[in-house]
């Protein structure tokens, strides 16, 4: 219980950070890559796979990234802890009376939090390409 307690207050301000760096990450590589209005956001948005390169793919890293983050700051966390609470509430009053209740609180859980856990690494996968991505870019030869 003390370990959900602890959740319940980390995964919110977990989950903005996550959101507001992934739209600071969007940003940056939309200015990188001289997507500076969002009429040439929406002009780029319409480009064919052929006239897209991993540059490119960048922005929709991103927004991929922006998405699964802001998806689990406003549903998956908050449902995920108010469903960890309704299970600490039965298992503290007469877990033996609400079986039931408890099989399925505890399976909504697992569903929740194995979702939350993959929206997790997909977004941390897309800051790992992103990294790669930026170390390419590099010009480590002095400038000649």
């Amino acid at each position: 219980m003390m370990f959900g307690n602890l959740q319940a207050k980390q995964f919110p301000f977990y989950f903005g950070l996550q959101s507001i760096f992934s739209l600071v990450l969007l940003l940056t590589t939309c200015k990188i890559l001289n997507v500076t209005s969002f009429s040439r956001f929406l002009a780029w948005l319409t480009l064919t796979n052929q006239e897209q390169s991993f540059d490119d793919f960048q922005i929709y890293n991103f927004m991929l990234c922006l998405g699964f983050s802001v998806i689990n700051y406003s549903y998956i966390g908050p449902v995920y802890t108010g469903v960890m609470f309704q299970i600490h509430k039965i298992e503290k009053a007469k877990p033996e009376e609400t079986p039931t209740e408890l099989k399925e609180l505890k399976k909504r859980f697992g569903m929740l939090h194995g979702a939350s856990s993959l929206l997790n690494l997909v977004v941390f996968g897309c800051a790992l390409v992103n990294c790669f991505w930026l170390g390419h870019r590099l010009d480590l030869s002095g400038g000649n």
